[in-house]
């Protein structure tokens, strides 16, 4: 599908090493359409081990715009927000609504971003909360892995995505056993694993070519 908008609730951030979130932004974009990507807001709270990432993110924000940043011209921008870290926290979600949403909803606005296409990695609270208030003609769920279970601290997340399951257009996964507990919530479901590029290997394997940095 071409000449659409596209928004991207991600679960990484853009600098991570290359991912489905990359690819299928990468196929969008070369496929004619816009892409407003959203760099991971969390599903756990922060701890000391993410000290790192937490300072990669404030650089991030700082390179930008108030945190936007063009990567394609206009036909990739990318949003790395500040947040407070504790995603399930009523006073955290309630100032994360008020600041994240206004920052999306004024650059939508400037941007001419209509009639979006949302496509998100993250169940939260806060993203359902950015969804409803955007109006999308299509919401997809890719469920890539099952974050419920990666961690004590995530498992919060499983009656947000349950609702979730049950409120998005269509719901994708990457493993049989994610479909078969989506389908508990939707008939809407299809196995969607990541796929391969053949084509940057190809060109990887020629002689006298540089190999594709992400292949690196």
């Amino acid at each position: 599908v071409n000449n659409n908008n596209y928004i991207i609730f991600s679960s990484i951030d853009w600098s991570t090493h290359w991912q489905l979130h990359h690819q299928l932004v990468t196929s969008l974009v070369s496929a004619g359409n816009k892409v407003f990507f959203v760099e991971n807001t969390g599903i756990r709270s922060i701890n000391i081990e993410d000290i790192g990432r937490l300072r990669e993110r404030i650089s991030s924000w700082k390179k930008g715009i108030h945190g936007f940043s063009s990567i394609d011209g206009e036909k990739l921008t990318v949003y790395s927000p500040l947040i407070l870290p504790f995603p399930y926290s009523k006073i955290s979600i309630f100032f994360n609504k008020k600041i994240f949403n206004l920052y999306i909803l004024r650059w939508i606005q400037a941007s001419n971003f209509s009639n979006p296409i949302i496509i998100s990695f993250l169940p939260t609270p806060l993203i359902q909360s950015t969804i409803n208030s955007l109006n999308p003609k299509l919401t997809i769920y890719y469920c890539a892995n099952n974050m419920a279970e990666s961690s004590t601290s995530a498992s919060r997340i499983r009656p947000y995505e349950d609702l979730f399951f049950k409120n998005v257009d269509i719901i994708f996964t990457a493993a049989h056993v994610i479909q078969e507990y989506a389908r508990r919530f939707s008939e809407k479901v299809f196995y969607f694993p990541p796929g391969i590029d053949f084509n940057k290997f190809e060109i990887a394997s020629k002689d006298n070519k540089d190999i594709p940095n992400d292949l690196k």
